[in-house]
């Protein structure tokens, strides 16, 4: 295992989140639930580039119907976001944000890994309500962000700490 695998396993251990590691392909996943639903977790450590990956997948996926007002709905949510991005798969829908960071071993501890997870986390859940319109309504992809940014967002994990 590499030093930062365990390191990412390590802290998630420290948060008493249970997880799955597969050190073979270096990633671990995990389950983690928002104020407006569950998320599969992903982080993918890719050594040889001292990059961490993170991924929330939401609950939902984007229907062939609907896929190309999600397109739109997450190119508006992405404009102007200050870290991470929406990513959607085309071939079946499945809807995840994303945050990475590039980093050397010793610059990584728990707190940026808290960050990295609680953050990605905290956008998934806010715009879960967004993208669960998308599928259930006819909303327009710019009514559902703009009812969203307007509110604030409903999304909520616990805060990361400054620890």
């Amino acid at each position: 295992m590499t030093a930062l695998l365990k390191m990412v396993a390590d802290f998630l251990e420290s948060e008493g989140f249970n997880f799955d590691l597969d050190k073979e392909n270096s990633l671990v996943r995990f389950g983690v639930s928002g104020r407006n639903g569950p998320y599969s977790m992903l982080i993918d450590v890719l050594p040889e580039h001292r990059l961490i990956k993170c991924f929330s997948i939401v609950p939902v996926r984007a229907p062939e119907n609907k896929r190309e007002t999600m397109i739109e709905f997450l190119t508006r949510a992405n404009y102007g976001l200050p870290f991470g991005n929406f990513e959607l798969d085309l071939s079946d829908g499945e809807v995840r944000f994303k945050t990475s960071m590039h980093t050397d071993e010793g610059a990584v501890g728990p707190a940026v890994l808290r960050r990295l997870v609680f953050i990605n986390a905290n956008f998934a859940d806010e715009y879960m309500p967004g993208i669960v319109r998308i599928v259930d309504t006819d909303v327009s992809a710019e009514e559902a962000v703009r009812d969203i940014e307007q509110d604030g967002g409903e999304g909520g994990m616990a805060p990361p700490s400054d620890d």
